[in-house]
């Protein structure tokens, strides 16, 4: 399937109603896991708003450049979401992890300016790929092709998949405890990991290799179907 600028509104706009749903009954309900849920789902439907303007602007314009520059940015807000929420919302596994993943925000919040400043010196443009009708995103392939010792990269995603694993208690299960959120919403939780993997698979069988281009997919797939999940309670 191709992607364009209706693929992606098509897919933010379910993607803030399943918003609107979850926050609506986690407020009434006092339902914290839907609360978490509803802003997670925001987080990842805002990517398609934004891959919305990147498709209306092929032509490397500022509008691209600072489209893509946002990317990075809600990757940034996902991983703090995640990581603060599951600090407010629920239960500690250890009170010795949670001292670790609070202040492990304030140096990836520190490195994520520094590496915002680094990208913003290249001319980004989000484009599709030669042997693709999705996105590349242009971050991506700067850190790609401009770090040859992929330093920048390989810290911000150290950072990002530890705060977001941290978020969905997976480290529950070193500490001898369960995690209460899988146990009551078993294919909500079960998504994210299962879909990522799955990604990677289907970016393997379509490229021969493994290659970020497919990371636009990955996006408008997830958009759609963990706010829908999510709002089954499932």
């Amino acid at each position: 399937m191709c992607y364009n600028s209706t693929t992606s509104l098509l897919t933010f706009s379910i993607g803030a109603m399943c918003f609107v749903y979850l926050m609506y009954h986690g407020i009434t309900k006092k339902n914290n896991y839907d609360i978490f849920a509803g802003v997670i789902t925001l987080l990842i439907a805002l990517m398609q708003l934004v891959e919305f303007f990147i498709w209306r602007n092929q032509e490397c314009s500022n509008i691209n450049h600072y489209a893509s520059l946002s990317i990075m940015m809600i990757l940034y807000l996902q991983a703090i979401a995640f990581s603060t929420m599951g600090l407010l919302f629920f239960k500690p596994a250890s009170s010795t992890l949670n001292s670790i993943v609070l202040f492990s925000i304030i140096p990836f919040t520190l490195f994520f300016c520094y590496l915002m400043f680094w990208l913003n010196d290249f001319i980004l443009c989000s484009k599709p790929t030669e042997n693709s009708c999705r996105l590349y995103w242009a971050p991506i392939k700067v850190l790609t092709e401009n770090d040859p010792s992929n330093t920048l990269g390989l810290v911000f995603y150290i950072f990002y998949f530890f705060l977001l694993a941290f978020g969905l208690g997976f480290y529950n299960c070193f500490f001898g405890k369960e995690n209460p959120g899988a146990k009551l919403y078993p294919y909500r939780y079960s998504f994210l990991p299962i879909s990522a993997i799955a990604t990677v698979l289907l970016c393997i069988y379509t490229n021969g290799n493994f290659n970020l281009d497919i990371f636009g997919t990955y996006w408008c797939f997830i958009a759609v179907m963990f706010g829908i999940i999510s709002s089954a309670h499932v």
